[in-house]
């Protein structure tokens, strides 16, 4: 296999010539083999440098077809250029100012003119691939990208999302770090109950071209994913907190039978509540994985069972080449079973954000990436994840800062002071609520500040705004929340 630095898709070069005929891509579609999705990608590539897409170039990503963005990843990363998804559900708004932070400079969907985005748009769809000239032009591959392989979108403090370079090699790291940590095959089948927009999906096609495994897709065909896991050969199923909370409630009724298929059932994303692992453990059994891990490293440590559920709150040990350490504020470790804050490395670990120094100095310190979480150590080297050290949401497994909703709102005309919090909800985590006081003559309704603080930040916008006559705060500014929470409580039930 290629060494560090390599470009990422030269692992499928490698399968497609020693193992041509192994399934690589299944969906509700039909299935490719590895000769055949590579010689997808190499024509996704030709179809994409011709119509002006070079090395180093940035490329927002929008399908509605998963398939074809699954091409459109492997084929973009072939050029040396570098991935960065756009929220399919996002407003042109916040895809056109998602797009200008990244410096992208195309737009590749299989509907551009849906998703417009400010910059030029360019189409890449299953047929227009397939049907191209069948002659490869090896001169297309960057071996030795320089810039990254993706960038990945996470939550920023000032209302700006930070963005996540992830290079060739720290991709390769990770993928080779899960796919030895829990022993995926080449006779797998990995899917996610997450779309390919989202990071944990694409290092999961990752990590199954690392493998030789298959990589499937759930969505598209309008069946529940689950009625798909035994039919499309799914052995290990990812999902979040929220998709978990949603299929153990009474109204889904799922028949775990459907999941016997699965020798792993990983849950990822937020804090995994001991209440929810035995919930999941009547189902799964001792099938089920508990992942922890950050955007800026990927995965970092994996619990399975017994200790999964006889350590209470483990996350599990570090994968391979993952160090990690628990300090104290003056960043000396702390004894064992000691609570303290979480750092880590190792080489699938970014060095920095996008084009942010601030938050890069805030969180990145000699060789060290702090994901802001808390946690300790036992005896025998698991973590014990005890949640978030700052007032990081987790929402749908998505991270927001309420930052990010206030300074928002707070640019409002009709706005003088904003707070947001979490909402406790099973099935959402942390859904976000923002309180408002506006001004005398605001005259704006709270559904109208709902839907101004939605277009501009999408998904990662606020679920409820209140308006209130004061947000409760102490002499010095610092807001009150135990009294905020009860004035919301007393407004939303």
């Amino acid at each position: 296999m290629p060494g560090r630095g390599a470009n990422v898709t030269l692992d499928l070069i490698d399968r497609a010539a020693a193992s041509p005929q192994a399934p690589a891509l299944r969906s509700a579609g039909g299935q490719m083999t590895y000769r055949e999705l590579d010689g997808l990608t190499w024509r996704s590539a030709r179809l994409l440098h011709d119509q002006g897409i070079r090395a180093g170039d940035v490329v927002a990503l929008v399908f509605v077809d998963e398939v074809p963005l699954a091409l459109a990843i492997l084929a973009v990363a072939r050029l040396g250029a570098t991935g960065f998804s756009l929220p399919r559900d996002s407003s042109k708004r916040e895809r056109t100012a998602l797009a200008l932070q990244a410096g992208a400079r195309w737009l590749v969907s299989d509907r551009p003119v849906d998703f417009e985005s400010g910059i030029p748009g360019l189409t890449l769809d299953l047929r227009q691939a397939a049907s191209g000239p069948g002659k490869v032009r090896a001169a297309l591959l960057d071996e030795h990208p320089q810039a990254p392989w993706q960038i990945i979108r996470g939550s920023g403090s000032t209302g700006v999302p930070r963005l996540i370079p992830v290079s060739h090699s720290q991709a390769r790291s990770r993928f080779n770090a899960q796919v030895e940590a829990a022993a995926i095959t080449a006779d797998d089948g990995l899917a996610g109950l997450s779309g390919l927009e989202f990071s944990t999906s694409k290092h999961r096609l990752g990590w199954a071209v690392a493998a030789g495994a298959a990589f499937v897709i759930l969505e598209g065909s309008g069946a529940s994913p689950l009625d798909l896991l035994a039919p499309l050969g799914v052995t290990s199923l990812g999902a979040s907190v929220f998709h978990a909370e949603r299929m153990l409630m009474p109204e889904s009724r799922v028949d775990f039978a459907k999941l016997e298929c699965l020798k792993s059932f990983s849950v990822s994303g937020s804090l995994v509540s001991t209440d929810l692992r035995v919930r999941l453990r009547a189902g799964i059994g001792d099938r089920l994985y508990v992942t922890y891990g950050s955007n800026e490293g990927g995965h970092l440590t994996l619990a399975t069972a017994p200790e999964l559920f006889d350590t209470q709150g483990t996350v599990g040990r570090p994968v391979p080449a993952v160090e990690l350490a628990v300090v104290d504020p003056e960043d000396r470790p702390v004894p064992v079973g000691t609570t303290g804050r979480v750092k880590v490395s190792g080489p699938g670990v970014v060095e920095g954000y996008w084009s942010d120094v601030d938050a890069t100095q805030a969180s990145f310190r000699d060789g060290w990436f702090y994901p802001g979480d808390w946690g300790r150590m036992t005896a025998d080297g698991q973590l014990v994840h005890l949640g978030r050290a700052d007032q990081m949401m987790i929402y749908d497994g998505i991270n927001i800062d309420p930052a990010e909703i206030e300074s928002v709102l707070a640019a409002h005309p009709a706005v003088r002071d904003v707070a947001a919090m979490p909402w406790r909800s099973p099935l959402h985590q942390d859904m976000p609520v923002c309180a408002v006081v506006i001004h005398e003559n605001g005259g704006n309704t709270e559904q109208e500040l709902l839907q101004y603080a939605r277009e501009r930040l999408g998904r990662h916008g606020p679920a409820a705004v209140v308006i209130l006559a004061r947000i409760p705060r102490n002499a010095a500014g610092k807001l009150l929340r135990v009294e905020l929470a009860e004035q919301l409580r007393h407004r939303l039930g």
